[in-house]
């Protein structure tokens, strides 16, 4: 079973212990690579101390529910990247679903846990702000927005680690883990949209902590958002995506993935790429959720 590996009485445990504590939604964003998934299990180890009760909202989880056969035929993922209708109906799911987890689990001992990545449409949803009753939930103190920044040096050991998980995966999701193509990709993508927000590019070229957690922040404007910079290697003995038995996962019931899988029929393909082209500034669009979408 994996355990608490961040040290105890330093900045990164107590900052997190005391959100565990308190905060009714906690959310790690960022980029792949960054540390999200070692700290959303440690944030589920620490707040089961403390006797809290998780529920877990995670990108990687909630879109295989979307990658069903039919869908997949016209959405295909390429070079390990998510098609953009997928990333759609997922998004357009997602609000719904944190809103029916706070009606059904009120009690203040539930705690709602998420990864979500943003950047590329990806629950970027979540960061919005949008006239629903989710709203109110996400733009409160205690929806906390967490965006793990590690060091140039330690981002380089994060990625050997990681082509090493994918080499020899000890969990079924290291195997999945976005490639070093994708990784870059993706920082490719944080430059490009720099200029965009009004955001000096940096210099040289990959992974720039300072722009990322700029880029970030302009995403999480309307959020309580929280930048964690790591500085130290935690050394894991087990996989980061191995989490204690009983944990809730919040994923689409099969009916809400056939109802905004259908809904995407209304979205022509040139529609498609201009919203995957734009993701950062277009209005949420599609199913308001307001039937039951969380598989049980």
């Amino acid at each position: 079973m994996a355990g608490i590996i961040i040290p105890f009485g330093s900045a990164l445990r107590d900052t997190i212990e005391r959100h565990a504590a308190r905060d009714r939604m906690i959310f790690f964003a960022g980029l792949p690579g960054v540390g999200k998934s070692l700290l959303l299990q440690q944030t589920v180890l620490i707040a089961a101390t403390l006797g809290r009760k998780v529920s877990l909202l995670q990108w990687d989880v909630a879109r295989i529910a979307f990658e069903r056969p039919d869908l997949l035929e016209r959405y295909p993922e390429v070079a390990g990247v998510t098609h953009a209708g997928i990333r759609l109906a997922a998004g357009n799911w997602v609000r719904g679903a944190i809103r029916q987890w706070a009606e059904k689990r009120s009690n203040r001992k539930n705690l709602l846990v998420g990864e979500i990545p943003l950047v590329g449409n990806r629950f970027v949803e979540v960061a919005r702000p949008e006239s629903d009753p989710a709203e109110a939930l996400l733009a409160a103190s205690s929806a906390t927005f967490f965006v793990p920044a590690p060091t140039l040096e330690l981002r380089r050991e994060l990625e050997a680690a990681r082509r090493r998980e994918m080499s020899n995966p000890i969990h079924s999701r290291e195997a999945a883990n976005a490639s070093p193509s994708v990784l870059e990709a993706l920082m490719l993508e944080i430059r490009q949209l720099a200029p965009k927000l009004n955001i000096p590019p940096g210099k040289g070229e990959g992974y720039d902590p300072e722009l990322y957690l700029a880029v970030y922040g302009w995403l999480l404007r309307h959020r309580h958002f929280v930048p964690l910079w790591i500085r130290d290697f935690l050394a894991v003995e087990d996989s980061p995506h191995k989490l204690p038995d009983g944990i809730e996962d919040i994923v689409p019931s099969s009916v809400a993935v056939r109802r905004h899988g259908n809904a995407l029929s209304a979205v022509s393909d040139d529609e498609l790429k201009a919203r995957a082209e734009s993701w950062w500034h277009l209005p949420d669009a599609g199913p308001s959720g307001e039937t039951s979408d969380v598989a049980r």
